[in-house]
């Protein structure tokens, strides 16, 4: 019915996890430094770097999401979400659009707005960037007629996240 890929540019993440590598190989070669205290502390600090890079990479820069509207069992209209991680593809999300509550665009207003709403609930992040100004904030429940609820953040073009908005807005 409806889909989008995320296609972000991954530059700041690719500059930040560079950089965090470069400080890491600087931070160690600066251990080696003869008649430095305590030298294995600098190793350490090198090796948290590293790992913080390869987090980034992994997390960021190797993975991108696709959000669709998808006709499920029955009637019913289902919103998936498909992670893409090298050539491997894998469904992390699937809820009945009836589940949706809201759909709003994610801003630092939304966000501190809906802060006392996500206290103490779980929040998805399938977003592929650090920032990016296509984020969409979505308020589900745990079952169709549940009291529970949960959020999940994705991004969304304007057509898509419009189709979002106009079918939440049509189903009970």
């Amino acid at each position: 019915m409806g889909e989008y890929t995320s296609t972000s540019q991954k530059g700041r993440e690719i500059a930040t996890a560079l950089m965090l590598s470069g400080v890491a190989i600087g931070v160690f070669y600066l251990s080696k430094i003869p008649n430095i205290p305590i030298p294995v502390l600098f190793q350490l600090l090198a090796v948290f770097l590293l790992v913080g890079a390869v987090l980034i990479v992994t997390r960021y820069v190797m993975r991108r999401y696709t959000c669709r509207l998808e006709k499920g069992e029955g009637e019913n209209l289902d919103f998936v979400i498909v992670e893409h991680y090298g050539k491997r593809s894998t469904v992390v999300c699937r809820v009945y659009a009836k589940q949706v509550i809201s759909v709003v665009r994610r801003t630092k207003q939304t966000w501190k707005d809906s802060a006392e709403k996500r206290k103490g609930k779980r929040v998805y992040h399938y977003t592929a960037s650090f920032s990016d100004p296509k984020r969409v904030f979505a308020e589900v429940r745990t079952e169709i007629d549940g009291e529970e609820t949960f959020f999940l953040e994705f991004d969304a073009n304007e057509p898509f996240f419009n189709l979002l908005q106009n079918v939440v807005v049509e189903l009970p």
